[in-house]
């Protein structure tokens, strides 16, 4: 142990002259590797707020770190120690524990003066207990030298982009394999200008893929819900108007397409758009230009249309245009639903109950295995959203640091059973639907918004999609 810490101590010393954060890299992977007698290693460094591996030891193994438990150190800012992995009540139910089979495991921030800066990942597969709280002292000072060094090269050579290996972006979980191609292929779209349309039921995180889409465009990101646009503003929200223009409209007001100059707009629910300003919206596609309402003279703008639906606009026959749908269905995206995805529940509960943390104020709650799985076999008509409210609620109504399966009970109301047959599951705006074509005309909407768990608002936006009295 001895020699560890002299060893580390030694190189410590000559970080600080490295300039290449390659090398830089390289020597303290290296060096962590060695005496801790890891299998596997990985440096992960921030970017831009997302995390991504930059340094992996063997080099085929840099997609096989547990995310899950990384989230955990980059979150907390902490070092991390698990003797064996698959029996830690935290972590045994996350996927890329149990697909990985990893034991020991240990993980420490890097951390400069001014900024956290990444993680080192240690860990071994085949041998539980490697790492010893002695070692885990040694690695975290040496990290924090580290991370000194890294800062002070990243500030004088930025990294260049095409040695960056990100992942997901921190808003996004994605360990799944057909949520990742979805991400990937959002960073691509990134890059080009054509229009992307994301198609995905509610909740599945469309506009956190817009945002990503939006990245590599840079300029203002404008989101509009479309449902929520009352039909007789509509051409003012999007197009502007001049003083004068209606009653009301005292001074010029510019529109979203305005506002999103060498930018990007978001449509979402763009399903919802009248028929009259659908004919207006193709028009400023195909000309590049926008006429405020009342206004003379027009206005180019370079705007890049990012549309978003939870219904198959080819089917709305009738009710959306279809040289509108194939001027946005340049780029495609399907959002897969949770219920397809279900190796990114443990990742996701993590992600969110450590948001829930930082909303509170409070303890960081923990979910057992038995909570995990739980959580993955529920089919989640509202998705992601769902998920995390779930949580928030039984995060508020539930006892003690670790949530048990009796603190989502009240999930179970959504898979009673009928005559012993358990009820086949629909997708969330079916259901809504039929609940208020059976109860719309024998309760108000605040009874009604109250039976459905939605606020008025969304009734009212779904009532008018419907076209609903």
């Amino acid at each position: 142990m001895e020699d560890c810490a002299r060893r580390l101590v030694a190189l410590a010393g000559s970080l600080a002259t490295e300039r290449s954060l390659d090398r830089l890299l390289a020597r303290v992977l290296e060096a962590a590797v060695a005496v801790s007698g890891a299998e596997r290693g990985f440096v992960v460094i921030l970017e831009d707020g997302e995390a991504g591996i930059r340094r992996a030891y063997p080099p085929d193994a840099r997609r096989e770190v547990s995310w899950t438990i990384l989230g955990r150190v980059l979150s907390e800012n902490r070092p991390l120690l698990l003797a064996d992995a698959m029996v830690e009540p935290d972590f045994a139910g996350a996927s890329s524990v149990r697909r990985g089979r990893v034991r020991s495991v240990c993980a420490i921030p890097l951390r400069s003066p001014r900024e956290a800066i990444g993680a080192v990942y240690l860990d071994h597969r085949a041998v539980s207990g490697v790492f010893e709280t002695t070692m885990l002292d040694m690695l975290h000072a040496f990290a924090g030298l580290a991370a000194v060094a890294i800062g002070n090269v990243r500030r004088h050579a930025p990294v260049p982009e095409p040695e960056r290996d990100l992942p997901a972006p921190a808003s996004i979980v994605a360990i799944d394999p057909e949520m990742r191609r979805v991400v990937r292929a959002a960073r691509r779209y990134a890059k080009l200008p054509y229009p992307v349309y994301l198609h995905g039921e509610s909740g599945t995180g469309k506009e956190v893929v817009a945002r990503l889409v939006h990245d590599g465009r840079g300029g203002p990101f404008v989101a509009a819900n479309c449902a929520a646009i009352a039909g007789s503003l509509a051409e003012s929200e999007l197009f502007g108007h001049v003083r004068g223009a209606f009653t009301g409209a005292d001074r010029d007001h510019a529109g979203l397409f305005e506002q999103a100059h060498r930018g990007t707009l978001f449509l979402d629910e763009v399903e919802a758009m009248p028929p009259a300003l659908q004919e207006k919206m193709l028009r400023v596609l195909q000309d590049g230009e926008v006429r405020r309402v009342g206004g003379r003279s027009a206005s180019r703008v370079d705007v890049r249309i990012v549309s978003a639906s939870n219904e198959d606009l080819e089917a709305l026959e009738g009710r959306f245009r279809r040289d509108l749908f194939y001027r946005l269905n340049v780029l495609r995206l399907d959002l897969p639903p949770l219920r397809s995805r279900p190796g990114d529940v443990p990742a996701l509960v993590d992600h969110f109950l450590a948001r829930i943390a930082r909303e509170t104020g409070g303890g960081l709650r923990r979910a057992g295995p038995a909570v995990i799985e739980r959580l993955r076999k529920h089919t989640w008509p509202g998705n992601v959203r769902e998920l995390e409210n779930a949580l928030r609620r039984a995060c508020a109504t539930g006892e003690g640091e670790v949530l048990s399966p009796r603190d989502f009970e009240f999930l179970d109301r959504a898979t009673r059973t009928v005559a012993g047959a358990p009820v086949e599951p629909v997708p969330v705006d079916v259901h809504l639907r039929k609940q208020i074509e059976l109860f719309g005309d024998r309760m108000s909407n605040s009874e009604l918004a109250e039976r459905l768990g939605i606020s008025r608002k969304t009734l009212w936006k779904r009532r008018k999609l419907w076209r609903l009295k």
